[in-house]
């Protein structure tokens, strides 16, 4: 795969809000296909991930999406796949539901190698739990990319897969992305998409029109007025390779 030159992609620095809403951006497709979405309790599986200090002070909020459960004594394990810089160097973790309910979490593992995540929470509800694809869908193929860009939840954007190269990710202050100052040292080929993402996008999945994970938002770049050219994300082959390696899905791909 080619190296995307064209811009230097800045990795999404996340912000704190608190109010709640649900935003929908249609691109070049059909409204079926976010009104099959929401049908289809897709957006069930999509939540919001807060990270902070031991004293409960929220640094860093972000995306993440419900990857596999298992049965609890009270309920149900969920285990929420986000981006490691979102939870990196914190020690308290929250999740919100899209209905506004917010849940204790445990982070399970983080690696900024592949800038990626895995956190548990308890709950008596029913949540659905969306099929993670093991390959990278090919070039051209129609994407769904969900998250809380700017503080609102729910936003849904559409687009497509425009690219599969590497990026060179600088922070918001110019300087080089490293894991020693953020958590984030991608260095494989990522996706690269053109479906909207903003600041609190970073974990948010990409989704195919059957509704299956094909991706996880990292990263985006704008131009020198600041407009957006492009999202990017860890394809679904780099995500099954990070469960695989820490045992939380077995070679077959099987979800323990």
């Amino acid at each position: 795969m080619k190296r995307i030159n064209k811009i230097i992609a800045t990795i999404i620095i996340l912000l704190t809000f608190t109010f709640q809403g649900c935003t929908i951006y249609e691109k070049d497709s059909s409204k079926d296909i976010v009104n099959g979405f929401l049908e289809n309790k897709i957006i069930t599986s999509v939540v919001t991930v807060s990270a902070g200090s031991i004293s409960g002070m929220i640094k860093a909020e972000g995306s993440g999406v419900i990857v596999t459960y298992s049965n609890a004594s009270n309920g149900f394990y969920y285990y929420v796949l986000t981006n490691n810089h979102v939870v990196f160097e914190q020690k308290n973790f929250k999740i919100k539901d899209c209905y506004g309910e917010t849940y204790e979490a445990i982070l399970y593992r983080g690696d900024y190698n592949y800038d990626l995540a895995l956190l548990r929470f308890t709950s008596e509800k029913e949540y659905y739990v969306p099929k993670l694809l093991e390959n990278n869908v090919e070039i051209g193929t129609p994407i769904i990319s969900v998250g809380k860009p700017l503080g609102i939840s729910n936003v849904i954007t559409l687009g497509s897969v425009i690219n599969y190269g590497e990026i060179t990710a600088n922070n918001d202050n110019g300087d080089d992305s490293t894991a020693e100052n953020n958590g984030s040292e991608v260095k494989f080929n990522v996706m690269e998409h053109n479906a909207p993402t903003n600041k609190g996008s970073s974990g948010g999945p990409v989704f195919t029109y059957d509704y299956n994970i094909c991706a996880i938002n990292y990263a985006s770049s704008r131009d020198d007025n600041e407009k957006f050219v492009s999202s990017y994300a860890i394809p679904a082959s780099k995500i099954v390779e990070f469960l695989v390696k820490y045992g939380y899905m077995e070679n077959n791909g099987d979800k323990l």
